[in-house]
């Protein structure tokens, strides 16, 4: 292979607002389970998720669940994501993989 390694140039996908706006969604979105209330529980969740071609987030699985309720409502606010900027190699754009981790806390 004769490519150099900065031939090719990855373009990052890029949300509104940046990560505060990744944090912010979060944030307005969160709807902490019934079911976690009423037993106490609490975690961090930590959701995969793919950047499609067209700018969407899809859940794409977990590094770290806590309790099923939980685990739902971090892919729910995922699938809630406004759209993204999608990545690109070159002009080409491209899905790109992500983990969010999403603090359950009752305070």
């Amino acid at each position: 292979d004769t490519a150099k390694p900065d031939s090719i140039a990855l373009k990052y996908p890029m949300y509104p607002d940046g990560l505060e706006g990744v944090m912010q969604h979060v944030r307005a979105k969160v709807e902490y389970p019934q079911e976690a209330k009423l037993n106490m529980i609490q975690g961090v969740v930590i959701v995969k998720y793919i950047i499609k071609k067209n700018g969407t987030a899809k859940p794409s699985g977990f590094v770290q669940r806590v309790h099923p309720s939980l685990d739902y409502e971090a892919k729910r606010i995922i699938r809630r994501m406004d759209r993204w900027v999608p990545g690109y190699i070159g002009e080409n754009p491209v899905r790109v993989e992500y983990a969010l981790p999403i603090n359950f806390l009752l305070r």
